[in-house]
């Protein structure tokens, strides 16, 4: 998926598209992961393999193998991936926010919001986080569900239960 996010594809005008996809993913994952940053390299006459790594600021900067990143880290790469990538008009998303911490919670609901704009995209997402729901802006819709049942479509009385 990074290789063809970071890749000119058959459609792209512009040779270095591939390289503007991935600058546009490693803004997305900044916000919510602020420090980090993802590569993806492959020289088809020298490598075999596919290389994905990534450089965080809060461990030193080194570059790691995206093999030893964090699954919240690696869960929010290939959301924004996908959605840069693809342009859905419509991305569903189950509980994005497992494996994050809070602070990194309410970033998400942020970049996602911001993405869906970008990208037009609009984004259908399951939570229990509390912190998603009030670091959500008033664009977002938020229904309350329960034993599949809507018990309330009124966003600021879902914020309120979770403030």
């Amino acid at each position: 998926m990074l290789w063809n996010v970071a890749s000119k594809r058959a459609a792209d005008t512009d040779a270095n598209a591939g390289r503007i996809r991935l600058a546009q993913l490693n803004d997305l994952v900044g916000e919510v992961h602020p420090g980090v940053e993802v590569d993806v390299s492959f020289d088809e006459r020298e490598d075999v393999n596919i290389s994905a790594t990534y450089k965080d600021a809060a461990l030193g900067g080194e570059l790691r193998s995206l093999e030893t990143a964090a699954t919240g880290l690696l869960q929010v790469i290939q959301i924004f991936a996908y959605i840069v990538l693809f342009r859905p008009k419509m991305a569903l998303i189950d509980e994005p926010d497992s494996h994050l911490d809070p602070d990194k919670q309410e970033r998400l609901i942020e970049a996602l919001e911001r993405a869906a704009a970008k990208f037009e995209t609009q984004i259908v997402l399951t939570t229990h986080s509390p912190h998603i729901v009030r670091a959500a802006s008033p664009r977002a819709k938020l229904v309350w569900m329960a034993d599949g049942e809507v018990n309330s479509d009124d966003d600021d009385a879902i914020q309120r239960m979770h403030g």
